[in-house]
């Protein structure tokens, strides 16, 4: 008698800490850099929140986003003032100097088909990161490391995996979108939600968060 063996996926879904970390690479100043800043734990998640939304992922838990602050060394303490729970040494950077993010969703926008309009869509890793470098110098944007742009496309669900000629890295849902397509209108959908959730006072985004996840 044979033993049938059960092929598995080598994909895996990106974990909770690479995505935690996209999310600090992006919004987020901490560490050294943050040694004496205070921020309302409420107002980290609420940014997480409408951050992961955008990117079309599901979000962890409140739970687990404490957890992963925590293996940081970004610690708790009760605020003086009014006795909120504040995380200590990271602070939301302000908008004028938060990076990476804006020119990998304009990048997308402009070049792009992903997630379910590319279910099917694979593309060589490198050839994705070689595509958005000529984009940024063409836009005058500062470079941006291959690490760095790899944590931003999985933190939006687009996966790499090895297969194919050589054992090349591929990466999907993505494929490049044909010159001179338009935006579908599913996409400008999607970007009008985040855009609402992004305005959305960070108790109505947690409130939000909770109805849901009930």
């Amino acid at each position: 008698m044979t033993l049938k063996t059960r092929k598995t996926s080598s994909r895996r879904p990106a974990s909770q800490a690479a995505i935690f970390d996209a999310w600090l690479d992006e919004r987020c100043v901490w560490g050294e850099a943050a040694r004496q800043a205070r921020t309302p734990a409420a107002d980290l998640f609420a940014d997480y929140l409408a951050w992961r939304t955008r990117r079309r992922g599901r979000a962890m838990t409140q739970t687990a986003f404490g957890l992963q602050l925590r293996a940081r060394g970004v610690t708790a303490s009760k605020s003086p003032s009014d006795g909120r729970i504040e995380r200590v040494g990271i602070l939301i950077r302000p908008p004028e100097r938060q990076t990476e993010a804006a020119p990998i969703d304009r990048w997308l926008d402009e070049r792009c088909v992903w997630g379910q309009a590319a279910r099917r869509g694979r593309t060589p890793a490198r050839d994705l990161f070689d595509d958005f470098s000529a984009w940024s110098r063409g836009q005058g944007l500062p470079a941006m490391s291959q690490t760095a742009f790899g944590r931003q496309l999985t933190a939006r669900g687009i996966r790499g995996v090895k297969g194919g000629d050589a054992g090349r890295v591929r990466r999907g849902p993505i494929q490049f979108r044909p010159l001179g397509t338009a935006v579908t209108a599913l996409d400008a959908g999607e970007r009008a939600k985040a855009r609402r959730l992004a305005a959305m006072p960070a108790a109505d985004v947690m409130a939000a968060f909770r109805a849901r996840a009930g």
